[in-house]
């Protein structure tokens, strides 16, 4: 899971659970409704399993699988090639979707390279991408430089070897959880984003310069850049990081 763009978080609570909505997450779901409120496209109603949000715009993955996008529409970023898929990730200038069946991953808008092969998981970053491979657990992550594009490279699309269930992109920098529940990130380590601390995790997400983690316990705890108080979790037992 990804935190996109921004700092700050919310929790919401329901039957002594919670789930955490942090960073730009936020901010960027905020976007996503002020665009609205200027007539973009209209958000959909109907029955959703997943939702990310990305710059400035928002995508949803129906019961269906049918994936919906609204917002901002620069690069094409609501133009969802046809098809049914399992998961959806949006970032700032490109999307991409795990279809049903073969595991294939779709990207659409600027930087819509993607690898060939079957993946579990996709997250979207700043003009990169990373994947989890349905068959052995590897992470895979292509974009930055490689694209002819004048980006930092940080080794944000250099992950590590090893197991992983899950990966999230932030802005330059990324993280996975291992299959053994512990979190490795890569990428630009500025303001401690990469020092993810040790322990067993559930799971992971990642914003522009925090990343925070749900604990096996249910207790949340993030760590990186604290200037608005985007990395102090709020106590309580959590289910979920939304993004």
């Amino acid at each position: 899971m990804r935190l996109p763009w921004g700092g700050g978080a919310c929790a919401i609570e329901g039957g002594g659970r919670k789930t955490l909505l942090i960073g730009l997450a936020l901010a960027a779901l905020l976007v996503a409704f002020l665009t609205l409120a200027q007539a973009a496209t209209p958000a959909p109603t109907s029955r959703y399993v997943a939702v990310d949000a990305g710059r400035d715009h928002t995508c949803t993955l129906h019961i269906t699988g049918r994936v919906h996008c609204w917002g901002g529409n620069q690069t094409e970023l609501l133009e969802v090639p046809e098809g049914r898929y399992s998961a959806v990730s949006a970032g700032e200038w490109h999307n991409c979707a795990i279809r049903r069946g073969d595991g294939g991953i779709v990207c659409w808008g600027r930087d819509s390279n993607a690898p060939d092969g079957a993946f579990s998981d996709v997250a979207v970053g700043w003009h990169f991408a990373c994947a989890v491979r349905a068959g052995d657990g590897a992470i895979e992550c292509w974009g930055t430089g490689g694209l002819g594009r004048n980006v930092l490279d940080y080794g944000q699309a250099d992950p590590p070897e090893g197991e992983f269930r899950a990966v999230s992109a932030g802005y330059l920098h990324a993280c996975g959880l291992r299959v053994s529940g512990g979190i490795v990130c890569w990428g630009r380590g500025s303001f401690g984003r990469t020092a993810a601390p040790e322990g067993v995790f559930t799971q992971v997400s990642s914003g522009t310069t925090h990343s925070c983690g749900v604990r096996e316990n249910g207790a949340a705890v993030c760590w990186g850049m604290n200037n608005y108080g985007q990395s102090d979790a709020p106590s309580g037992v959590f289910t979920s990081l939304l993004r």
